[in-house]
């Protein structure tokens, strides 16, 4: 991360312990889900066009 940033906007500083490890693994299911919801299991990027 940006340490200027984080002096800068101490109250926007990173997320850690027990939140982190919940919003990491929020992140990746709902990822997971819409992924399956889309029709597109394995996370191929579909939806990305050259």
């Amino acid at each position: 991360m940006n340490d200027e940033f984080h002096q800068r906007f101490p109250t926007e500083g990173p997320i850690r312990g027990p939140a982190a490890s919940w919003l990491t693994k929020t992140v990746k299911s709902s990822a997971a889900e819409i992924e399956y919801r889309l029709g597109n299991p394995e996370g191929v990027p579909t939806l990305i066009s050259d």
